[in-house]
């Protein structure tokens, strides 16, 4: 049996209950042991007794157990003579689903059906690594490792493949989502659209600091301040932001009284909280007279939600709609609400929508029940929002 590993990230801090449980959804049912990721790889492979071993780099990731077992078969039925990266296809690349069809999925169990219909010949298709996230999980020789350069360390290994092209053949059954792989969701341009961007900037959830480098590289005169639990995550953002902040949003915010801030980011954070209007209450004496509220939020109103219910499954998922992180569910209406009653004013929404099915349409033109056609086709609402008189 091929072994698997995780490189853990040592500067991440400790890792909450619900973070973990996010992990594990799309692993195998076999144990992956943890291996720090500051360790040299020359060094560490040498004590690989196997031949080959599994990696993950990016914990957030969904693969359904007997596709993992395919693909380990897989790769232990030939004997490549000393090949290099097996990786299985997934998001991670976009130009890998080039003439396949992928069904778009917002559920786990849309999940599961675009996993399912995503077999294909050839079974392999070779391709190279082009950015890190094409081995967000991979098989690797152990030989090959035994070779890397003396200081090359465990966590550089994507970034060592992708800046030399290593080739890569990836197993084309099934689909692997992993959820870090759109790096431009991190940017936010969307939400960077809903007004103009100056003076000081708070971000609550600020990721890797994408979101605000994207802001200054539009050109955008800002001072900005991201805030995350997640140390690993501020590490990166602290190259791309004025400021950088460490805290638990669910214990308060720990700035001074006299912060104010031109604009407040809360881009789909607030639904990680367990008391989110709290924050917004305490956000609005840390708003400049003239400033806004910048937020987004899921929809648990979405059809895909509501017709997963109507099959009995209420699924989480590592990430997206369902998160398993998500502690607060809303549709527009509750979100408004909170808002409203923290003393801020929407002044403008915006929906990013996922469209019905022709099955939903025909079956709601039948219905007796008043629908929301908007409720229904929105994943995600945006919103800005000033502070009320």
């Amino acid at each position: 049996m091929i072994p698997f590993f995780e490189v853990i990230d040592r500067s991440g801090g400790a890792v909450s209950a619900e973070s973990r449980l996010a992990r594990d959804m799309g692993r195998p049912a076999f144990d992956v042991a943890l291996v720090d990721g500051i360790q040299r790889v020359r060094q560490w492979a040498k004590g690989i007794e196997a031949t080959r071993v599994g990696l993950v780099f990016d914990p957030h990731f969904w693969y359904s157990q007997s596709l993992w077992m395919q693909w380990i078969e897989a790769v232990e039925a030939e004997d490549r003579g000393g090949g290099g990266l097996d990786a299985p296809l997934g998001n991670q690349n976009p130009q890998w689903r080039s003439g396949l069809f992928v069904p778009l999925y917002a559920t786990l169990r849309q999940l599961e059906e675009a996993a399912a219909q995503t077999i294909r010949n050839p079974l392999w298709i070779e391709r190279t690594v082009v950015s890190p996230s094409d081995v967000a999980v991979v098989m690797v020789d152990a030989a090959m490792l035994r070779k890397a350069p003396d200081d090359l360390r465990l966590c550089d290994l994507p970034r060592f493949w992708a800046e030399r092209g290593a080739p890569l053949r990836i197993f084309c059954r099934g689909w692997l989502h992993a959820f870090s792989a759109v790096a431009e969701e991190g940017a936010r341009e969307d939400l960077l659209a809903m007004t103009d961007w100056h003076g000081r900037v708070l971000e609550l959830g600020c990721g890797a600091g994408r979101m605000g480098r994207r802001c200054l590289e539009m050109g955008n005169a800002v001072w900005w301040m991201g805030v995350d639990v997640d140390r690993s995550c501020l590490s990166r953002a602290r190259e791309h932001l004025d400021a950088v902040l460490c805290c638990d949003l669910d214990l308060g915010l720990p700035i001074s009284e006299k912060m104010r801030f031109d604009r407040i980011v809360c881009a789909d954070v607030l639904e990680h909280l367990a008391f989110p209007w709290r924050l917004l209450a305490a956000l609005r004496r840390h708003i400049a007279d003239d400033g806004f509220l910048v937020a987004s939020f899921p929809n648990v109103g979405h059809w895909s939600a509501v017709e997963d219910l109507l099959a009995g499954r209420w699924d989480e998922a590592p990430s997206g709609l369902c998160c398993v992180t998500h502690l607060r569910f809303g549709t527009k209406a509750t979100w408004s609400r909170w808002i409203e009653t923290a003393g801020w004013r929407p002044v403008r929404w915006e929906s990013e929508r996922f469209a019905m099915p022709q099955a939903w349409e025909t079956m709601l033109s039948r219905s007796p029940v008043p629908w929301d056609r908007d409720a229904l086709e929105t994943l995600r609402y945006r919103v800005t929002a000033k502070p009320a008189d």
